[in-house]
């Protein structure tokens, strides 16, 4: 089948199909914000030291925020600790969940515009935003993670143990609400579904 044989429906198709793919990429890439600053030898120097994921809530603000846009009060020891790395000239970033498209486009721009508004009045500047992880992330302070020694599998700190109960505890929670009260629960879901859509 030659090029001739193509007809103008289909040309016309194959057009569209990549103009979606470009507008797609190019969406994907502003939502995830993996820009470099421009160049330079300090720049250099930022980039193979590589950069810092903060997370959002419950590390760099407090969590319990009722709907996805409201981000809670700062938590000033970590605030203090941003503050103190950008000053040394570190590559910080924000590395939370609420940014990922995947999760609904909309609301990842919203809640990005949301933390960039944050950032500007508790850190004093806007921070890259992102919900990914790759190769140049030097650390990562989140209050949901635990750090597993290198090449060995072994978790640092508590008792993994310890983190199970935790965990299976918050579902078993979470399970005994939705038997309790199905229908409150339905209520809630549905309010807070329709509170997004806003």
């Amino acid at each position: 089948m030659g090029l001739a044989s193509i007809t103008s429906a289909e040309t016309a198709m194959l057009k569209i199909t990549i103009l979606v793919r470009r507008v797609t990429d190019a969406s994907a890439s502003r939502l995830n914000m993996r820009k470099r600053a421009p160049g330079n030898n300090e720049d250099a120097e930022r980039r193979t030291r590589g950069w810092i994921g903060v997370d959002l809530d419950g590390t760099l603000a407090k969590s319990g925020a009722v709907q996805t846009e409201e981000i809670g009060p700062p938590i000033d020891p970590m605030v203090k600790l941003v503050k103190k790395w950008l000053a040394h000239g570190e590559d910080v970033r924000i590395f939370t969940a609420r940014v990922n498209p995947n999760q609904g486009a909309f609301d990842a721009i919203r809640a990005r515009r949301h933390i960039e508004a944050w950032c500007e009045h508790h850190l004093g500047q806007i921070l890259p935003i992102t919900y990914e992880k790759d190769w140049d992330m030097a650390l990562l302070f989140d209050d949901r993670a635990r750090q597993v020694e290198h090449d060995t599998g072994r978790v640092v700190g508590c008792p993994l143990r310890t983190d199970f109960k935790a965990h299976r505890n918050t579902i078993t929670r979470s399970c005994r609400r939705i038997e309790e009260s199905p229908s409150a629960f339905n209520t809630g879901r549905k309010r807070w579904r329709d509170s997004r859509r806003k």
